[in-house]
Parts: C-alpha cells; structure tokens; sequence
C-alpha cells in the first residue's frame, strides 16, 4: 500500500483504520466477557466440590467418585478456555498488525502526535515531539512488542485455564488421599 494521492483514498484508509480499532476494542471486550462467563463456571464447580467435601466428611469412597466426575466434566470447559483465548489472540494480533502497518504506511504516528511532516509535506494533526516515532496510543504498540509478535493477552489471563486444568485433578487426589486415611483409620473423620 502506498501513500493515497487523494483526498478520497486518504479517506478510505482513515475508515479502514476506525473500523479495524473498533473491531479490535469489539474482540477484546467479547474476550473478556466469555473469560468472566467460565470464571463464573468454575467458581460454581468449585463451590459444589467444597459443599461436597464438607458434607461427605470425607469417610466414605463415593465422594472420592464424585469429586472425580466433577473433574472429568470440568476439564473439557477449561480446555476450550484456553483454545478460546488463543483464538481471540489471534484475531487481535491480526488486527494490530494491518494497524500498524497502516499507521507506519501512512505516517499517522508522525501526523497525529506532530513529531515530523509526512513526505508529502502536509501539516501534522497535533504537536508533542515528544512522542517521535511512537505508534498510535490506542493500539498500544512499540516496535519492540512488533518485532515479538504482539501478545495481546495478558500472562495472569492465559494462565488462568491452566492453573484450573491442574487444580481439579490436584483437589480429586487430595480428596482420594484423605479418604485412604480416613477410612483405614490414620485420620479421624474431618468434622465441621
């Protein structure tokens, strides 16, 4: 793509660059809606495996199999977070990137925060020189996060299914190590 030579390309590019921020700021709020939809999930599974092992008090075989069914259904929902997230990564880094090249391909860095002319000697949008050769404030891009491949999540987000995928299995063998004991009597029965 080259620098439009008219008013109505310019244009073009300008819409095209709204919509693909508006499109980016749709994907991210839908990304964090459906992550707070399975924390919910997940927050109810965890509190019907702690009403579960309060009640049972942990003296007989049939909470271990509950506690193991709970897990069996849980670990497909934390799964398909995580493949959720890598796909909403997807989208954005896709996203960003046309972004980026738009804004380096047009010079709307240099434009909008007045730190030079573009080539073609138009007046800059807004004056900081402050801000030479930084992109776009919205897109959140330096050249450094360009050149490593724009992680548009953040580590605590894609961190979440995994920690879930392994608390779960962690709390069934826990439960099944506390049954052992319980009921070959090392342990006394957990009251309440």
């Amino acid at each position: 793509m080259s620098i439009p030579s008219n008013q109505n390309d310019k244009s073009d590019v300008i819409a095209l660059y709204t919509a693909l921020i508006a499109d980016a700021a749709n994907t991210s709020t839908r990304r964090q809606t459906v992550s707070n939809i399975y924390l919910g999930v997940n927050g109810l599974f965890l509190t019907a495996l702690g009403f579960l092992l309060i009640s049972s008090r942990l003296n007989s075989w049939w909470v271990v199999i509950a506690s193991a069914a709970i897990t069996i259904a849980v670990m497909p929902l934390n799964r398909s977070w995580l493949q959720t997230l890598s796909y909403y990564e997807q989208l954005l880094t896709g996203r960003y990137t046309i972004m980026r090249e738009i804004e380096v391909q047009h010079h709307f860095s240099e434009r909008l925060f007045g730190a030079s002319t573009s080539p073609s000697g138009e007046v800059p949008l807004v004056g900081q020189a402050t801000y030479l050769n930084a992109p776009l404030a919205y897109a959140g891009m330096s050249p450094d996060r360009l050149s490593s491949g724009l992680a548009t999540s953040s580590t605590l987000e894609k961190s979440l299914p995994r920690y879930f995928l392994w608390l779960y299995p962690a709390i069934a063998l826990g439960v099944a190590l506390l049954v052992l004991l319980i009921t070959n009597h090392f342990l006394e029965a957990i009251t309440f």
